[in-house]
């Protein structure tokens, strides 16, 4: 009789390890030793698998929880005063959250830029100093470009 591969139950390496529990068909507890070896072979073959695929699954969900975890530690919450006398606060504020804190859309800001003399505040609604809850993702923080560190995710 041949000689079955191993199986892969005791991984020497860091990755989970998923005990089975039965090693038994479910249809009358049957042990696969007493069966003739080329279904004992697919048994145990079967049951590897379902054992690399049970690994595999493991290792995509810790792989998902940990790029969560980074991507929410690139995210602070902060409260930001719309007028900033520090001048310390530099972000960006683009696309639809834009829109939503200056109350107009992209193209009426751009149809009243054509004016050169025109001032902001006749095409920004003028609001008062005042606090806003916002959500700042911090952005590639390079010298050499004139792009501001962070970007402000407006609610």
């Amino acid at each position: 009789m041949a000689e079955n591969p191993p199986l892969l139950e005791n991984p020497n390496d860091s990755s989970p390890v998923i005990t089975i529990h039965e090693k038994k068909w479910t249809d009358g507890c049957i042990p696969l030793d007493t069966l003739f070896s080329g279904l004992t072979l697919l048994g145990k073959k079967a049951m590897q698998m379902r054992l690399v695929a049970s690994k595999a699954a493991a290792e995509a969900l810790e792989e998902a929880t940990a790029t969560e975890l980074i991507v929410r530690s690139l995210r602070a919450r902060a409260i930001v005063q719309l007028q900033d006398y520090t001048g310390s606060i530099i972000a960006s504020i683009i696309g639809k959250p834009a829109e939503t804190f200056l109350k107009c859309s992209a193209t009426e800001l751009m149809k009243q830029s054509s004016n050169e003399h025109m001032e902001s505040s006749s095409t920004i609604p003028a609001t008062t100093p005042r606090e806003h809850i916002v959500y700042i993702k911090a952005g590639n923080i390079e010298t050499t470009t004139n792009k501001p560190p962070y970007e402000v995710i407006y609610p």
